[in-house]
């Protein structure tokens, strides 16, 4: 129970009501709930100190009120690996973080940058159309895509999503990181899977030019890769999306139009096809139960090894 008010208290008021009251319609659930939240308790005691200054390389990710726990379990996974703490580590709000969630995420990153909504909202507003902009209030994915290019500038970052763990050094990816000529990388999703915000038929001459199977989860992206203008001139000629939940990614994906992009070797997996044999863990869907059964326990035993 203590486990429970201490999950809780990290919740907004809403999400945390939302949860108490499925473990009344579902008694049957509160074991498998209870077990989530134990594996995200069990975070590294030690904080990491990262270097928080004008790259060369920026590490970005978009966080919610409720994973803010699974954000710093994904970037502890990364930095494990020392090569990785040069860089310049920031978590963008997506609106709902509270003070209690900026502290958590400082005392185990006391260096990151967090970038609240309050100031990042006038930021952008001042950069993009009003359409866009309203855009962004409707569809906060669309914060990944937006907020990161335009607080990028022209630095090269890497954008992780909180559901991805690293477990082997993962050598592809810095070296990725580190070549200037390096192309965008991405994060491969199921060979045959539909990644994208309108359905295939409805746009054949843009579904054959965009990459085969897309995903946001884990993506590089060089210097100057992304532009915001061209990315307002997408929004326009998509129009309002079918798939919300893939908007973001969509648009990301209409970047690499005329332009050079790679998808990661298979040991940068995706729902849990080769796990446990696998340099990083996309746990998206419905592999992400997988992620506090198996994955915080494997990760948990690496990071014990990395600190003795």
């Amino acid at each position: 129970m203590l486990e429970l008010l201490n999950n809780l208290t990290l919740m907004t008021p809403g999400a945390g009501l939302l949860h108490l009251k499925r473990i009344i319609e579902n008694p049957a659930a509160f074991t498998s709930l209870m077990q989530m939240w134990n594996m995200r308790s069990l975070l590294p005691k030690k904080a990491i100190p990262i270097r928080t200054g004008e790259g060369p390389l920026f590490i970005r990710y978009l966080v919610c009120a409720d994973q803010v726990i699974e954000a710093v379990w994904s970037a502890s996974s990364l930095m494990k690996d020392v090569r990785f703490r040069n860089a310049c580590l920031v978590f963008h709000d997506d609106g709902t973080l509270r003070r209690r969630h900026v502290a958590f995420l400082s005392n185990a990153f006391p260096d990151a940058r967090i970038i609240l909504r309050e100031s990042s909202d006038p930021f952008v507003k001042s950069r993009v159309s009003t359409c866009v902009y309203e855009l962004r209030s409707k569809h906060p994915f669309l914060i990944k895509l937006l907020d990161f290019a335009l607080y990028g500038g022209s630095n090269a970052y890497l954008q992780v999503d909180t559901d991805v763990l690293f477990f082997e050094s993962p050598n592809e990816l810095f070296e990725t990181c580190s070549n200037r000529s390096s192309r965008l990388r991405y994060n491969e999703d199921r060979s045959g899977a539909w990644p994208y915000c309108f359905h295939r038929d409805d746009n054949l001459s843009l579904a054959n030019n965009l990459p085969k199977g897309f995903n946001a989860g884990l993506v590089f992206i060089p210097q100057g890769y992304v532009n915001v203008d061209r990315i307002e001139q997408n929004i326009k000629s998509i129009g309002e999306p079918q798939y919300a939940w893939t908007y973001e990614q969509t648009l990301l994906a209409m970047e690499c139009i005329d332009q050079e992009y790679e998808p990661f070797s298979s040991e940068y997996d995706f729902m849990c096809s080769k796990f446990p044999n696998v340099v990083s863990e996309h746990f998206a869907g419905s592999s992400r139960m997988n992620m506090y059964k198996l994955g915080y326990p494997k990760l948990r035993d690496l990071l014990a090894q990395s600190d003795s």
